[in-house]
């Protein structure tokens, strides 16, 4: 199997791949490096690195060419992300987007829904093209957060139907990284007895409400993603949605976590596609 790679051009201060930085897909990091130092298809990334003389190119996964095509598309669900201009994926997924589709809900898991394309279930049921898409491609048969998951096994007893956190679970627990995650750094960065050492001392403390409220505090203040979010859209410009964090706002409203949190870090306010208007974000 040839070897493709994942990378991320970010700069020193970009702490998110999912909103900040160039996501892209080669089987040759170097070859890549140089055809955009030198490209013309998309300007972003040609003037941020003419711009800026401490951006980094980072392996964020080594894969097969589907998968990566999959991944691209997680990091890049929809156009005018960072510093990409189109979508990621589109190989792949404008394969399967118009590929006839079967669901059911976990609330009612005996019932089936199927629809001529992704694009229909996605607007039948307000879930985004990307979250069924990709499922698709992965073959899981799972429910997401929204209760829905898609029928491919015939032979499979839907009633014991898992959650995707159940699945990931799964797979992750009792495992240890070998190298540091860009996510979350290392799982083995302790010895057993650096560990028992650190819990010995730790043993017995408590942390008062007053100094979780200062945590809290400066978690809202620093971290958009802790902080209200109010929306409008232009079907109604007159009711006006607020919520809690950026998750809310984009798991009620079927937003892509990722374009919301991008948005956000735009002047507001700023209108997507979609016809959502962020108005303000936090008191």
């Amino acid at each position: 199997m040839e070897k493709y790679y994942v990378y991320w051009y970010k700069r020193p201060n970009f702490i998110d791949p999912y909103t900040e930085g160039y996501i892209g897909i080669t089987n040759d990091m170097y070859r890549r490096n140089k055809e955009h130092r030198r490209s013309v298809k998309n300007h972003h990334i040609v003037n941020a690195l003419k711009k800026y003389n401490d951006i980094e190119m980072i392996k964020l996964h080594t894969c097969s060419k589907t998968e990566a095509l999959e991944l691209e598309y997680v990091y890049r669900p929809s156009k005018n992300i960072g510093w990409n201009m189109a979508p990621g994926g589109e190989d792949t997924l404008a394969k399967i987007g118009s590929v006839p589709i079967t669901l059911y809900h976990k609330d009612s898991y005996p019932i089936l829904h199927k629809f001529s394309s992704i694009y229909e279930a996605s607007k039948a049921l307000g879930i985004g093209e990307a979250r069924i898409g990709i499922a698709r491609i992965r073959g899981y048969q799972v429910y997401g957060k929204d209760g829905w998951a898609i029928y491919l096994d015939t032979n499979f007893d839907r009633s014991q139907t898992p959650s995707y956190r159940d699945r990931i679970g799964d797979g992750l627990r009792g495992t240890k990284r070998d190298k540091s995650s860009h996510f979350k750094g290392m799982t083995n960065r302790w010895t057993d007895e650096e560990r028992a050492r650190i819990g010995n001392q730790h043993r017995g403390k408590t942390i008062t409400e007053e100094a979780k409220e200062i945590v809290r505090q400066a978690n809202r203040l620093n971290n958009p993603s802790c902080k209200t979010i109010r929306l409008v859209h232009s079907s109604d410009s007159a009711k006006i949605y607020t919520f809690h964090s950026i998750a809310e706002a984009a798991r009620e409203l079927s937003i892509s976590h990722s374009a919301l949190k991008y948005r956000v870090r735009q002047p507001l306010p700023i209108t997507g596609k979609d016809g959502w208007t962020v108005l303000s974000l936090g008191s």
